[in-house]
């Protein structure tokens, strides 16, 4: 264990949970909606979308690793727990273990194989961009609000053809990222903090992502949606606005209160994923399948106690 705990650290493991929930999400909606596609394809895509998400974390403490030198050199890579060349190298083989994974998943249903491997190369892209040159950037938090939206988007290719409105689904998650990503540069030091107004709109942004989620009901065949939610969808509406509130006055307050505050905002804003997931999950699956979500909070949350999940 004290061996694979600066492993745990590398990805950030309480975060690791949320990109599970994004994938189970994914995975339950495509066996709602589609149950003829194979169950191996959407292991497999899992798996892809695990090893996609673990390059990315680690390649990202890799692009870092000369300024946590300098700022941060008790993390994993600058105090020596982990070497520079082995990240390398894990990283790099969980993005082609991920791309393979994607792949394998493709060829389970070839006439969606596009649908699916497409998006997958296109998060693999993203992931190489933002963790060579473009973190720092302004399209860096674009790119990585872009890589949960092509994990999620990768998964849903199963249901290529279906006349749904499940394109909200990835472009809501991916926009709340966007923002999410905005909101966490103010955690860092006073050179680099962004202006409060910079941090409102990244507050703004991340209500945005969850407001887009409203009209996926609306948008469903009836029969679609869960029983409750077709015969009632005010229901939807004020569950999407009770997430949209919560999320815009938590940024907010935040905004206002300093680093410290910030660096506890984002992780309860990583953690609201599970929310998001749970609704969407609900909404087209059930209540049992959404239990599943939130019941990843758990480890989750026991994770964060000892591991940081930004």
């Amino acid at each position: 264990m004290n061996t694979l705990t600066p492993w745990f650290q590398l990805i950030r493991l309480p975060a690791v949970f949320t990109l599970l929930a994004d994938t189970l999400m994914a995975a339950f909606v495509v066996q709602s909606l589609r149950p003829e596609v194979p169950t191996a394809g959407l292991v497999a895509a899992g798996i892809g979308a695990v090893f996609a998400y673990l390059a990315g974390m680690i390649l990202n403490d890799v692009h870092d690793y000369p300024e946590d030198c300098v700022l941060r050199p008790e993390r994993v890579l600058p105090s020596g727990k982990i070497s520079l060349a082995d990240a390398k190298r894990a990283g790099y083989v969980c993005l082609i273990l991920g791309l393979a994974g994607f792949g394998i998943a493709a060829t389970r249903m070839p006439e969606n194989g596009a649908f699916v491997f497409l998006p997958a190369l296109f998060l693999t892209l993203c992931i190489l961009a933002y963790n060579t040159r473009l973190k720092e950037t302004f399209c860096g938090p674009f790119l990585m609000g872009a890589c949960r939206g092509f994990q999620i988007q990768a998964i849903l290719g199963f249901t290529a053809g279906m006349k749904v409105s499940l394109g909200l689904v990835p472009l809501a998650i991916a926009t709340y990222i966007t923002g999410l990503t905005f909101f966490a540069r103010g955690e860092t030091h006073a050179a680099k903090r962004p202006g409060p107004f910079a941090m409102l709109l990244s507050v703004l942004l991340m209500t945005a992502g969850v407001g887009m989620l409203y009209p996926l009901v609306e948008g469903m065949p009836a029969e679609q949606v869960v029983v409750l939610l077709a015969a009632e969808p005010w229901r939807w509406t004020m569950l999407i606005v009770f997430l949209a509130v919560m999320v815009f006055f938590r940024g907010i307050a935040a905004t206002f209160a300093g680093p410290v505050a910030v660096r506890q905002m984002v992780k309860r804003s990583l953690f609201n994923l599970f929310f998001l997931d749970a609704a969407i999950t609900f909404a087209l699956c059930g209540l049992p399948c959404a239990c599943v979500i939130l019941a990843l909070m758990i480890p989750a949350s026991l994770a964060g106690r000892s591991i940081s999940a930004t």
